[in-house]
């Protein structure tokens, strides 16, 4: 017997008998004939391994040049039903951070989205998944429990031109670089001048989808799936802006604030594709990748009120709704390992992307609003009829810990 043929005769016994003493599985029928040399012409192991005996899956292997596959490749359960419970804390990541107040003219930014005190939130996602035959299965799932509430603040006493302490400037004048008011000075009395900006952001993410699995042809420890399916969400913002001033001295100072709240519903088909490599029988990585286009139904609501010695000089407040299409990806690596039979651990990263979303940020200041500074004042803050910005794009992502139950 040649070294080869004494390899493959005790690695195949070695795995038979650790498959036929640890799992109840069906009838291994990919082995050659009992006298047969393989593909690489080595001498067969003995009559005694090449009769039937049990694997751990039933293969779908269309390679032909090594018969014995089915003993010597690492398998992974085909459970009939599964069920799945993980922990998925998300960190939300805004792709375009908008910028609200600056130190200074055309100053350094002080308060942005990137300056919000971001975490990770916890989340959870449920799946259910059975296997109607030996190619095709249907997965249905929950993710979501996600709330994002964050808040920033600046305060500056620094003296300004005009006499007064505060010199915060605001994206309504570009942060002080226009002259709107055509008084010499850079900025506009009761929107720039700031001695304290504050901004606040909240947002929550929930999902549910179905989809239908096709398992493709296994190609040596990598076993395929293409899958097709629809996914529903609800991406829901809110976001609030404030500043205070000294300013205009003689009203005895003034206040802007802002509030929005944008809603994102979406519905829509996707494709995806998922790989398990197998590393052992216990272990092994799935890898998936889907795309999705959804139809997003769009709602935007905006309320603005500004002061001056307490006494209200500007009010705004609208509505408005739209439908638009928004694109979307999801991608995650996840590693498993078999405690027993019936029961897996899972570990491992996940990502969402979603671009065409109408965020709360992007849409507090919309297109075409202006400060008005009529003669004697006061200045305020003018806002055209409301529309939705829907190019925002965000990203969640984040670890995955849970657990599947097979049966």
């Amino acid at each position: 017997m040649s070294i080869v043929g004494l390899q493959r005769t005790f690695l195949t016994a070695g795995l038979w008998l650790m498959a036929g003493g640890a799992w109840a599985a069906e009838p291994c029928d990919c082995l050659p004939p009992p006298g047969a040399a393989d593909v690489f012409g080595a001498p067969p192991p003995p009559a005694i391994i090449l009769e039937p005996g049990p694997c751990l899956y039933k293969p779908h292997d269309l390679d032909p040049c090594y018969n014995m596959r089915c003993d010597l490749a690492p398998g992974s359960p085909k459970p009939s039903l599964y069920v799945t419970a993980d922990f998925v804390p998300l960190f939300r990541d805004a792709l375009s951070p908008e910028e609200f107040q600056a130190a200074g003219v055309d100053g350094p930014i002080v308060v942005e989205e990137d300056t919000l005190k971001r975490e990770f939130q916890g989340g959870l996602r449920f799946l259910v998944g059975g296997r109607m035959n030996e190619l095709y299965r249907v997965e249905s799932s929950f993710l979501g429990f996600q709330f994002w509430d964050v808040a920033d603040a600046a305060r500056d006493f620094t003296p300004n031109a005009l006499g007064t302490d505060g010199s915060l400037f605001s994206p309504f004048t570009n942060f002080g670089v226009l002259d709107l008011d055509g008084d010499g000075v850079e900025g506009v009395p009761g929107v720039d001048y700031n001695h304290l900006a504050a901004i606040r952001q909240k947002t929550s993410y929930d999902s549910v989808e179905s989809n239908f699995i096709v398992d493709l042809p296994r190609i040596r420890n990598l076993e395929s799936s293409a899958m097709i399916g629809g996914r529903y969400l609800l991406i829901d913002e809110e976001f609030a802006y404030r500043t205070e001033s000294f300013e205009p001295a003689a009203a005895g100072g003034s206040t802007v604030a802002i509030q929005n709240a944008v809603g994102n519903e979406l519905f829509g088909l996707q494709l995806g594709y998922r790989g398990r490599f197998l590393l052992e029988d216990f272990f092994w990585l799935d890898f998936d990748i889907r795309g999705a286009m959804y139809h997003n139904n769009l709602d935007h609501r905006l309320q603005y009120q500004q002061t001056q010695g307490g006494a209200v000089v500007g009010a705004f407040a609208d509505d408005v709704d739209n439908q638009k299409t928004t694109w979307g990806g999801d991608i995650s690596l996840i590693s498993h390992y078999l405690l027993t039979p019936n029961v897996a651990l899972r570990l491992g990263y996940q990502a969402l992307w979603f671009d065409g979303l109408a965020l709360a940020a992007g849409n507090i200041i919309p297109e075409g609003v202006r400060v008005q500074t009529p003669a004697g004042g006061p200045n305020a803050i003018v806002f055209p009829p409301l529309e939705i910005d829907h190019s925002g794009s965000i990203v969640l992502h984040g670890p995955v810990a849970g657990i599947t139950a097979m049966w």
